[in-house]
């Protein structure tokens, strides 16, 4: 026997992060054995005679890195066999557990045939020590007892007493016990995917136990995590079958294993996720305390990836034959390979969608911060979800999902038009603020990033003027009828009698409203406009909806600030 290598080729996103992960968690933390990753391979070479001892290293070091076997602050009987007698000690955990035998089959048992007495003998010792030391006898009948009955000699399993090191080695021989793994329940619930994850065994019965180790690695280790609550978790992964991508994006990335924390008001505050978005953001121009929190996978989803690009685009990347600029565009670039992974951990209903445009994405982001017209663009997009997120608080009873439906639609590359006109006429029903000034930069900013054409910039901008003019008017006659009539039509020919009235209602109402030659102009325009593209009714109608209500809401607010 001699050098061997072991070779493992790309597969699915559980096991590419595996194969990364090792490369990075592992380094050169084991002696006797070198690690290589090239875009399609990861190569492990080490002494063959030396085999399943770098493979219990391997594994040992993941689950003390990751703290997955600790000591939990509630206590249990040990016996302590080098001191002959039993004592009380913390017990001990297994993060993720797939059942309770990950935790049962890693102590260290001992029965009182072993240790040549009866199973009653050391349930007497077990008592006098409960008594002595105020603990509830009924640990020890636990213990020594089934139906009141005492156990047999052979067959009284007692705990003894071992370290958090033992434990680790007893969790490890209990996990790899084969060379082939039988498919139960430890090994396709262990965090990682329950049907999708068996969907990508070719052999649903076995696992070769290092491409199991491979898969803890993937699943359990450098992922961006947000807990919904103590039953749901999303998680986001990166991958690519190119692993040098994916190496340089996670290195990048830097994912910490813990919840992030921030400082506020002198008290440290603790998130239960490991994206510091509050600090993140907060260098957009953004502070939300809450930002963090996501009520469904789109809206986590798009958090996530604003998060992702605003950590890349804030890196003080130090390279001495390269500026700033080109090595950040170089890491950019370098997003066409990568796709991201949602899965949501949840008991009643785990899914799991592949999102494969985050290049696309991130590039309207790019074009968001570029804009600079009273501030970017790009800091707006957490005020619409602001928007829609106090929307859904208020339509939770209903079950709406406003939020969700926006989010899909902007990671899709779909119009928003609609979510911003269902969302209008609630903002105004609740009171609960508005989109801003910045929408209609925004929204043009977008629709010329999807290249929809002059034709629906053009319907954009005669949309908001017309809305503009008719939300001013509602505010200075301190009335919403003629919004709420906007929403009543449904067809070409009740939007031309609507704009056709609208001049019979502003020379009605000249002592009291004031309206811009512009918009009696463009009312003209509009109406000549349908007359011949009689299609396009709806898309105008929209946007004046939608521009009438901010523009209501913006008049009104400026009115009560003064009053005040």
């Amino acid at each position: 026997m001699g050098e061997t290598t072991k070779v493992f080729k790309t597969k699915d996103f559980f096991y590419n992060n595996g194969l990364v992960n090792i490369k990075q968690i592992l380094k050169d933390e084991i002696d006797d054995l070198e690690i290589k990753i090239y875009e399609d391979r990861l190569e492990l070479i080490f002494d063959e005679e030396k085999e399943d001892e770098i493979f219990k290293k391997m594994f040992a070091y993941l689950v003390k890195e990751l703290n997955i076997v600790y000591r939990t602050d509630n206590n249990r009987i040990y016996y302590y066999k080098e001191q002959e007698k039993f004592i009380y000690d913390k017990k001990f955990d297994v993060k993720d557990k797939a059942s309770g035998n990950d935790v049962k089959y890693s102590y260290s048992y001992v029965t009182p045939k072993e240790l040549n007495k009866t199973t009653e003998q050391l349930y007497n010792e077990c008592s006098k020590f409960c008594d002595d030391n105020g603990i509830n006898v009924k640990e020890c009948d636990d213990l020594f007892k089934k139906s009141n009955k005492f156990k047999e000699d052979n067959k009284c399993n007692i705990p003894i007493y071992i370290t958090l090191e033992e434990f680790t080695n007893n969790y490890t021989e209990y996990y790899f016990k084969e060379e082939i793994l039988k498919f139960d329940s430890k090994v396709h619930t262990f965090k990682g995917g329950d049907k999708y994850f068996n969907d990508m065994l070719k052999d649903k019965e076995y696992i070769d136990k290092w491409d199991m180790l491979i898969y803890f690695y993937g699943v359990k280790a450098r992922k961006f995590y947000n807990m919904k609550d103590k039953d749901n978790t999303f998680i986001i992964y990166p991958n690519s079958s190119n692993l040098k991508a994916l190496t340089r994006l996670k290195k990048d990335l830097n994912i910490s294993e813990q919840n992030a924390k921030t400082e506020k008001d002198g008290e440290i505050i603790e998130f239960q996720t490991n994206m510091n978005m509050f600090e993140m953001f907060k260098g957009d121009g953004v502070e939300n305390q809450y930002i963090h929190l996501s009520t469904n996978e789109e809206e986590f989803r798009l958090k996530s990836l604003l998060y992702i690009f605003s950590y890349l685009n804030s890196l003080e990347i130090k390279d001495y034959e390269e500026d700033i600029d080109t090595k950040r565009k170089k890491l950019f670039e370098s997003i066409k390979e990568i796709s991201f992974i949602t899965y949501i951990d949840a008991k009643l209903k785990p899914s799991l969608v592949e999102y494969t445009q985050a290049y696309k994405l991130f590039s309207l982001f790019k074009e968001l911060k570029k804009y600079d017209e009273d501030g970017n663009l790009y800091k707006y997009i957490f005020k619409i979800l602001t928007a829609f997120s106090q929307n859904d608080n208020k339509e939770k009873d209903k079950g709406k999902t406003t939020t969700k439906r926006f989010c899909d639609k902007l990671l899709s590359f779909k119009d928003l038009r609609k979510e911003y006109y269902n969302l209008s006429f609630n903002l105004l029903k609740y009171k609960i603020g508005s989109l801003g000034k910045k929408l209609y930069s925004f929204e043009s900013e977008y629709l010329k990033f999807l290249k929809r054409g002059d034709r629906i910039m053009n319907l954009h901008e005669k949309g908001k003027l017309m809305g503009e003019g008719i939300g001013k008017i509602c505010a200075d006659l301190d009335s919403k009828d003629l919004i709420y009539r906007i929403r009543n039509i449904k067809n070409h020919n009740q939007f031309v009698s609507y704009l056709s009235g609208l001049s019979f209602e502003i020379l009605k109402k000249s002592e009291k409203v004031y309206v811009k030659s512009e918009f009696k102009s463009t009312l003209c325009e509009v109406l000549e406009y349908l007359s011949n593209n009689s299609d396009d009714w709806e898309v105008i109608r929209d946007y004046m909806a939608i521009y009438a209500v901010n523009k209501y809401q913006s008049v009104n607010y400026a009115k009560n600030k003064d009053n005040k």
